[in-house]
């Protein structure tokens, strides 16, 4: 100890990290767009659920109301979400379904589930989209890599939705804050939407262009009035 002695072990230079905000983020893989009863979103909206690769940080949502003449940056989306389809059908099956075993595969956007128990479906804690119905898993036992099967015990045609049978490679969306949601004005309805999803890096960098990206068209469908519209935030 003391001053001006050589060092008891050698130094090191120092590095540091160097994040390439300039690397491109990829494009969006195509996303699960959907309009949920009004009984889960509580007025008109549009629900985006969008992923991507490994450089991916999430992307701008921008919109079209005339037909892909004009877009208007809506919202961003900031979490990946997990999306896939069915591993084959789905039969009918009255709430609660305590018979039917359905298999996802969330190939497309990586896409990981976690196991719950009754309890949490009956909480609705585990909500997904079906192919138009509202589901609430609990058990998800992997099967593969991104493949799981949810049953023992599943609740079905919540929020308004039908209890229905899906074929085999039916849209599935899982219900968390990884979807965006829109507000939109009942005066979309009957009328189809153009969405491009912007990608930006994982530093937030090498935004994409308009025309970069290719867009998603969206069909709104009429639903029974709740009360005022809303207006899609474009800014």
């Amino acid at each position: 100890p003391g001053m001006s002695l050589v060092p008891a072990a050698g130094t090191q230079e120092t590095t540091g990290s160097n994040p390439t905000a300039g690397v491109a983020p990829g494009d969006t893989y195509a996303p699960v767009i959907i309009q949920p009863p009004l009984a889960l979103s509580g007025g008109p909206e549009i629900w985006i659920g969008a992923q991507g690769g490994v450089t991916w940080g999430g992307a701008q949502v921008w919109v079209s109301v005339d037909g892909g003449a004009s877009y208007g940056l809506a919202g961003t989306v900031t979490a990946p979400a997990r999306f896939g389809v069915t591993d084959g059908s789905v039969s009918a099956v009255a709430d609660p379904d305590t018979s039917s075993t359905i298999r996802v595969d969330l190939t497309a956007s990586r896409g990981a589930l976690a196991d719950a128990d009754q309890a949490a479906a009956d909480a609705l804690l585990t909500l997904c989209w079906l192919d138009g119905e509202v589901i609430a898993f609990s058990d998800a036992a992997l099967v593969s890599t991104n493949v799981y099967d949810l049953g023992t015990y599943i609740r079905r045609g919540l929020s308004g939705t039908t209890a229905g049978a899906h074929s085999s490679g039916a849209t599935f969306l899982r219900l968390d804050s990884a979807v965006v949601r829109f507000p939109i004005s009942t005066s979309l309805y009957g009328t189809t939407v153009h969405v491009k999803l912007l990608s930006f890096n994982t530093q937030g960098g090498a935004i994409q262009s308009l025309a970069d990206v290719t867009a998603t068209t969206f069909a709104v469908q009429a639903q029974a009035a709740t009360g005022a519209g809303f207006g899609w935030v474009i800014d």
